[in-house]
């Protein structure tokens, strides 16, 4: 496929480790393979290897710089190389279907379409729709973000049933809109479920590939696309999904400007530690084949986990006859990995409810597992009184408040800046007290309460 210039190509045998022993010395060198840098001004940008477990069994693996693959990429190269394998061991004279262009043919052509008119008339509509939209998304993190990103990453994988699979799709085509639409209008929900923000931004690639002759090449043709999401109003599932298809349509008609261009132009104030635009993206990939047909051998997938994260958290949505699986590829500078699978049992559910009731509001929609809410609600919500105190907190209080009536009791800092006494705090309380019981509320019953941090949730 590539010409020895072009590529690398090494071996390692671990035939003499014990067999419990190979498998970790294989992902060992997978992983130091996947770590090891590309120089892209001397190259090459494409290693490949053979490591031999034992005498039938032996694992091929490539690896490539990003700035010359992309997912189809990937599928083409794999159906080339089985047809060279074909021909070699049958002794066919290797070869493949002449390319009607070639990469450098594309990147003439992008060039000469993209005029500056061109780019003005797509920079125009995306100033528009992102100008008043935050650009940055704080989901709830485990860590402090780092001054600089390092990019290290894990990926936690979520398989969706059948059934829901065909839900989501039933309730895509009602409203012309792709699974993907779907599951990126499930991820809006929840990340608007988690931070409450109404207007913000979420990526998805778009493929490049709109030209007949560009199907079959090799190289990278991915943009990524900025789609500003409104979740405002308390829209349901369905009226957000609506909203989503058109944003994500009008963003696709605009998706011959390059991301790295777009950014240039907002003026961006650009950090080390963060993605500029996008912190969180859907990344729908091509549907792989999961048979290798491979002369005289038995192949399959080996899975391996990515180590690396482009953004905080990427959800990547495959769809194919095996069924439907999220990979959840995130930072773990930011996120511990049980967080990261608590969001994903949260997306899926969401998802489960949407499914069964699309036309409710998105901030009703149950996220929560019946584990979860019985944690929540059993286990986290229950107050056990002081054995060892004869008098309640309440009576204490009051006490305190006769004796000492005009001694601080409170002091907030920050922006307010308030102090109560004991006596302003006393009453405060109890007008509280009292507009509850008038709405209902009575002795043993749970109340909820959402507060800022400040002095009003004391």
């Amino acid at each position: 496929i590539l010409s020895a210039a072009q590529s690398s190509q090494e071996s390692e045998s671990f035939c003499h480790l014990d067999e419990e022993q190979r498998e970790p010395a294989l992902r060992r060198e997978l992983t130091t393979q996947e770590c090891r840098p590309f120089d892209l001004a001397q190259g090459p940008l494409f290693r490949w290897g053979v490591v031999a477990l034992s005498s039938t069994q032996n694992v091929l693996w490539w690896s490539l710089h990003h700035i010359i693959t992309d997912g189809r990429s990937m599928e083409v190269m794999l159906r080339e190389l089985t047809a060279l394998y074909r021909a070699q061991v049958n002794g066919l004279a290797a070869s493949l279907p002449a390319q009607p262009i070639q990469y450098a043919d594309y990147a003439t052509w992008q060039r000469r379409s993209l005029t500056e008119a061109v780019q003005q008339e797509h920079l125009a509509f995306f100033r528009s729709k992102l100008a008043a939209v935050p650009q940055q998304i704080e989901l709830p993190c485990d860590f402090t973000r780092p001054a600089v990103q390092s990019f290290r990453g894990q990926t936690v994988d979520v398989a969706l049933a059948g059934s829901l699979t065909d839900s989501l799709k039933r309730l895509g085509a009602r409203h012309n809109a792709t699974l993907s639409m779907v599951v990126l209008s499930g991820l809006a929900t929840l990340v608007h479920r988690y931070t409450a923000a109404e207007q913000f931004i979420l990526g998805i690639p778009s493929m490049g590939r709109d030209r007949v002759e560009t199907e079959s090449l090799l190289g990278y043709f991915v943009n990524i696309l900025p789609v500003r999401i409104d979740a405002g109003g308390q829209p349901s599932f369905s009226q957000l999904l609506q909203r989503v298809q058109k944003e994500t349509v009008d963003a696709f008609a605009h998706d011959a400007l390059p991301f790295e261009r777009l950014v240039q132009e907002l003026q961006i104030q650009r950090s080390a530690s963060v993605s500029p635009l996008i912190q969180i993206a859907l990344a729908p990939q091509p549907p792989q084949e999961r048979e290798l047909s491979l002369s005289g051998l038995a192949a399959s997938y080996l899975e391996v986990d990515s180590n690396r994260a482009v953004f905080d958290l990427t959800v990547f949505l495959w769809d194919d006859e095996s069924g439907c699986k999220l990979s959840l590829q995130y930072s773990s500078d930011l996120f511990a990995r049980a967080t990261i699978e608590r969001i994903a049992s949260h997306l899926q559910n969401l998802l489960i409810a949407a499914a069964v009731n699309p036309d409710c509001a998105i901030t009703k929609l149950p996220i929560f597992s019946r584990q979860e809410q019985q944690r929540l609600i059993e286990q986290w919500s229950r107050s056990e009184p002081s054995r060892s105190e004869s008098r309640s907190f309440d009576a204490l209080f009051t006490a305190q408040a006769a004796a000492t009536p005009d001694a601080p009791a409170l002091v907030e800092t920050g922006g307010l800046q308030r102090t109560f006494s004991y006596q302003q705090l006393d009453e405060t309380s109890n007008q509280l007290a009292h507009l509850l019981r008038a709405r209902g509320v009575r002795a043993g019953q749970r109340v909820g309460v959402c507060f800022h941090r400040s002095a009003d949730a004391v």
